[in-house]
This record gives C-alpha cells, sequence and structure tokens, in this order.
C-alpha cells in the first residue's frame, strides 16, 4: 500500500521542540493511499511584513527580459554579464505549465463560513494589480520560467480554476472539530463533483479552509498547522491567513514539498533557514533546493592569471576533482539573475569514513523575488550579497543526483554559513578540509559595491593544514583581463538577386 508522506507548516503560538503526530486524522483503508505519515517539530513563528518585490517594467508587472540557450529565463540587466559565467553542459531543464484547482471551503452549515472569494484568491494567484506581483508571477521567477501555474479558465487540460464550495449537511469532521483533513480533501472532491467539476483532472489539488477551524488547544481541532502537503503527490491544504493562502512563500513551500522537497534547517532547527521559501524566508528556494528540481545547473571552472584552470564541472567537486593545494575558481551569478550555473556542489569524498555530508554554495543578492530574503528576523544583510552554503545528506544526495533515486527522502538541507566578498574563510577547514574564498565582483562600482551581481569564489581543499590554500592576495590578481564584449548586430542579408 502506497504510504503518502505529508509536512506541515507550523504556527504561531506553538512551543518550541514538540514531536508532531497524526492527530484524530480517519486511518481507514483508501484505494491506493493508506494512513499519512507526519514529522518534523512544532516551532514558533513570527509573522512575515507585508510581501513586497522590485517591479521592473512600465507596466507593474515582472516580465522576462531574456531567455538563455535552455530557454530558461535570465535577469542580467548587461548582456556582457552573461558573457563571464560558465554552466555546466547537460539536459535543458523541462518546462511545466500546471493546472491547479483551488477549492475554497465555505462550511456556513456548521457555522464556518469561508473567509475569502473567488475573485479575491484569482488576484492572489494569477492577477495582482498593476504594481503587485502574483503568485503565478513568483513561480516563473523563483524557477526561471521553468514552471507556470496555468491561466484561469474552464478546460482543466489547459487552464487552472478557482471555485467556492458549500459542502451539505455539515461534515462530521467539521462538526466534530477532529481535523481529519483527508476527510476534509474527500468531502471537497465529492462536493466539487456534484457541481459538475472534475478534480483529479488538474494537477494539483488546493484546498482552502476558513481560519476559524485553527485550534491553540493540543488535541483539539486543527492544532499547530498552517498549511501541509503531500511529499511527492500532489494535494495542499491551507488555512485563509496572513501566514497561510494569504503568503506567497507559504504556498511555494506547499507546492515543492509536492516535488519532494522537505523543510530547511538552520542552527539545529527545523524551519530557521529564512533564506530559503522551504523554511521561514520571503524568498525563492536555495540551491540546494531549485538543483533539485532540476531548475539550477552547476557552473564550470574559470581561468584565472593566478593559477586556477577553467573546465571542471561544479557538480561533484570530489578528491579526482579537487586536488589539494590548487583551488578552483568559479563566477557565481546571484541566483535571482540565473539558474544557469548558478551553483556548485562538494561531495568531500576524501574525508573517507568521515564523509557523510555534501556542501551546495550559491550566491544569494535580495532583489526581485528574493528582496524579502531573512527580513523577517535576521535582516536582508545575512544573507545577501553573500556566498551561502548548504550541507545535505551525502547517502541521500548522491543517490538523488547519481541515481535517480527517492523523491521522498529528507537530505535535511541546512544553512552552514554566508560569506561576504573578499573574505577567505577557514570555517570548513573542519570536519572538511576545505578553505572558501569570496573574491571580488566581476563588475564592481567606484566604492567597491557590486555593479554585476556577480561574484569570484575560489574553492580549495587541503591534507593536513589550511596554509596549504593560497592567501586571499595570492589567488586574486592584481587586475583582471576585461571581461569579454557581445558581438555587435549584424545587419540583415541583402535580399536574393531576382
Amino acid at each position: 500500500m502506497l504510504r503518502l508522506l505529508l509536512v506541515l507548516l507550523a504556527v504561531a503560538g506553538f512551543a518550541q521542540g514538540r514531536s508532531l503526530t497524526q492527530a484524530n486524522a480517519d486511518g481507514g483503508d483508501r484505494p491506493g493511499r493508506g494512513p499519512p505519515q507526519l514529522r518534523g517539530t512544532l516551532v514558533t513563528v513570527t509573522e512575515a511584513e507585508d510581501d513586497w518585490a522590485l517591479i521592473d517594467d512600465a507596466s507593474g508587472k515582472i516580465s522576462c527580459p531574456n531567455l538563455d540557450a535552455s530557454g530558461q529565463c535570465t535577469y542580467f540587466v548587461n548582456p556582457t554579464d552573461a558573457s563571464v559565467i560558465s554552466p555546466a553542459p547537460g539536459p535543458s531543464p523541462t518546462a511545466k505549465t500546471e493546472s491547479v484547482l483551488i477549492m475554497i471551503l465555505d462550511y456556513s452549515a456548521c457555522g464556518k463560513a469561508a473567509e475569502t472569494t473567488v475573485s479575491a484568491v484569482t488576484q492572489q494567484f494569477f492577477n495582482a494589480p498593476a504594481g503587485s506581483v502574483s503568485y503565478a508571477d513568483r513561480f516563473e521567477q523563483c524557477s526561471y520560467s521553468s514552471l507556470k501555474l496555468a491561466p484561469p479558465g474552464t478546460n482543466p487540460a489547459t487552464s487552472s480554476r478557482v471555485v467556492l464550495l458549500k459542502p451539505k449537511p455539515c461534515p462530521n469532521t467539521i462538526r466534530q472539530n477532529t481535523c481529519d483533513f483527508w476527510a476534509m480533501a474527500s468531502n471537497a472532491d465529492a462536493t466539487a463533483q456534484a457541481a459538475g467539476i472534475n478534480p483529479s483532472a488538474y494537477a494539483r489539488k488546493l484546498y482552502a479552509l476558513p481560519s476559524s477551524l485553527m485550534s491553540n488547544t493540543p488535541g483539539t481541532g486543527c492544532y499547530g498547522w498552517a498549511a501541509r502537503a503531500t511529499i511527492s503527490s500532489n494535494i495542499q491544504w491551507y488555512f485563509t491567513y496572513s501566514y497561510g493562502l494569504n503568503r506567497w512563500a507559504t504556498v511555494m513551500q506547499e507546492y515543492l514539498h509536492n516535488y519532494g522537497l522537505w523543510h530547511s534547517w538552520q542552527s539545529g532547527v527545523e524551519y530557521e533557514d529564512y533564506s530559503t521559501t522551504m523554511g521561514r524566508g520571503d524568498s525563492c528556494p536555495n540551491v540546494a533546493e531549485t538543483s533539485f528540481v532540476k531548475w539550477a545547473r552547476p557552473a564550470v571552472s574559470v581561468f584565472s592569471p593566478t593559477g586556477p584552470v577553467a573546465g571542471v564541472s561544479g557538480l561533484a567537486l570530489n578528491q579526482a576533482s579537487l586536488l589539494p593545494g590548487k583551488p578552483l575558481l568559479f563566477n557565481m551569478p546571484a541566483t535571482y539573475l540565473t539558474g544557469a550555473g548558478s551553483y556548485i556542489r562538494v561531495t568531500p569524498d576524501w574525508l573517507g569514513g568521515g564523509y557523510n555530508l555534501n556542501l551546495c554554495m550559491a550566491l544569494r543578492v535580495g532583489k526581485y523575488a528574493d528582496a524579502g530574503m531573512g527580513a523577517s528576523k535576521y535582516g536582508l544583510s545575512f544573507y545577501s550579497h553573500k556566498i551561502n552554503i548548504h550541507a545535505v545528506d551525502a547517502a541521500i544526495d548522491n543517490d538523488q543526483v547519481l541515481n535517480g533515486g527517492s523523491t521522498t527522502a529528507d537530505r535535511r538541507i541546512s544553512f552552514v554559513t554566508a560569506l561576504p566578498p573578499v573574505t577567505r574563510s577557514t570555517a570548513l577547514a573542519s570536519p572538511y578540509k576545505l578553505v572558501v574564498v569570496a573574491g571580488s565582483w566581476t563588475r564592481a562600482n567606484a566604492d567597491g559595491s557590486s555593479a554585476s551581481d556577480i561574484l569570484r569564489l575560489y574553492v580549495c581543499r587541503f591534507a593536513d593544514s589550511e596554509t596549504e590554500c593560497p592567501t586571499l592576495a595570492d589567488m586574486e590578481p592584481a587586475s583582471w583581463p576585461p571581461s569579454p564584449q557581445p558581438p555587435s548586430p549584424q545587419p540583415p542579408a541583402s535580399p536574393p538577386a531576382p
């Protein structure tokens, strides 16, 4: 029997460290589905500030300025910047447009009326007013147009749909206050089918529940969660309030649970990573996550006058590709700019029996959909304009990357540290035997600030001592050769002679 895994987003007012259990969920047999398996800890959530973003065109809407060779959107302002990055070759990301059925549940028969409308949810997800950003816009930005939500319509093959459902009589789980979310979903599906709507025809099913069902009492009603979703399946539940349906990052988190992603950790605490929507960040996923869903591709090392060699793929830097005392250089574009060449992955197999974690590194800059990154707790500067480093379980990660292994296993993605420009860090010297250097910007303003949002990153491993790796001054040349210029546009070919 297939066992669906569920994860949930904890809500404000619940104590840290409390184990999650399934409370009063219907464990009866269902075709193709067994009782859900829950995991995680209940933790305190601070309500996020109002969402905001940078708008880049005259209409006030987010647009895609350029497409790269793979068909993904890029946000380079200066065309010369795109010429200095070096993505690894590989299959182009597969673009998807998914239809979603959003079912607003109105339990007026139980005294629990709906708390939103079809018009409001349609605007949130698809048709934000000028100067605002819809959830669909956010999905396109974070995925570089690899994942789009189908616009509203009536054909489930090509369109999404938002409907208001009024189950009658009052469903038992609502009347008895048991919060059986499976029963809610089953009842909603039956109500939709009675109205001539086939929920199974849509790629994803989202249930919008009234927040009046939420509870502050353990074991009573819907206690301890704002939203939840099935792992590697297609079902999502949301309460209609500020940290549930009304927050784009919550919707993206639950949506990506359907793709197999779990929560992101920081300082040993689940959800605490504010650099990603998979934690508590009002921002796009980190590269350990975007690479998993195939939105990002690894960088390839580039030439440096000080010695680093070009052409080494950053997909898996191991003892064969990263030699002791021989740093590699990568030009790292901020992840908001592009998914191509936006990360490196270190697999430190030189540690022998001590090898149990892989490292993912990327440059984060708080612009566009990342403009709110970290702001609700640590502040934007905690992660922004820095190389962000995350650790993941090596055995699971290697199985997924190399063998196409389980899409439900949790790699326990954890934020490790963030390095500002012009920094030689030995934070990873123990236990990884790594020196990481965040170098200079590929283009800088007169005051040294970034003009390109592309940062040079050096990675060096050592055998015995970090002194085997060059100093920052030794790695960074006194001057860099000029970046290549984009080709001049060619005049149109002359028409053939008559």
